[in-house]
């Protein structure tokens, strides 16, 4: 009975390994391909002084999300993992609104890294609508997705101060930090279940 409890013990563990190192490299994966598609573009954008290789280029944000997706799926095996009581919708709206109001502000004022504010106000809303509720029911033991909100909203003030070209240079090689961090950090927590 005991090697039963320890069996079920090892397997909890490691459906929360996966999960959590999935977060991790959910970051890694998502912050390579992101940051060097809008490398590309910043740099096409610097040759040619047209608003319509910045609308191309976030237009093509679209198929780049479910191909990061189907590389994430591709590197965690599949686990059967539990879900929260609508995580779908809990996904879109932690995106919708922040982009919403950013297309409100956009409008209004000319920001050119006001991408990287609303990033981080997407992923603070992630965190609570998904991240927190998965900790707390014990499904993840890292939280990279606070980190790098946190991260990326501190930093963003002093963003402003930078001329319109340098500030969308610096958030982009501040947004791939920052992903960085979040995903290693994410692996680490994953990697001491088994040490704990």
């Amino acid at each position: 009975m005991e090697d039963a409890a320890t069996l079920g013990e090892f397997a909890r563990k490691l459906r929360v390994y996966f999960r959590t190192a999935s977060m991790g490299i959910s970051f890694l994966i998502y912050g390579a391909i992101f940051g060097g598609y809008w490398l590309l573009i910043f740099s096409i954008g610097s040759l040619y002084n047209s608003p319509w290789i910045f609308i191309g280029g976030t237009l093509g944000v679209i198929p780049l999300v479910f191909l990061c997706a189907l590389l994430v799926a591709k590197t965690v095996p599949g686990i059967r993992r539990e879900r929260l009581p609508y995580e779908g919708a809990r996904w879109m709206v932690s995106f919708i609104i922040p982009i919403a109001a950013a297309i409100i502000i956009g409008s209004l004022y000319s920001i050119p890294s006001l991408w990287y504010g609303t990033l981080g106000a997407s992923f603070l809303l992630v965190h609570l609508l998904i991240e927190r509720p998965l900790v707390l029911n014990g499904l993840i033991k890292a939280k990279p997705f606070l980190l790098a909100s946190i991260l990326m909203l501190l930093s963003f003030p002093a963003l402003l101060s930078l001329p319109p070209y340098l500030d969308s240079m610096a958030a982009l090689g501040l947004c791939l930090l920052f992903y960085s961090l979040a995903g290693v950090h994410a692996l680490v927590r994953a990697a001491k279940l088994f040490s704990e």
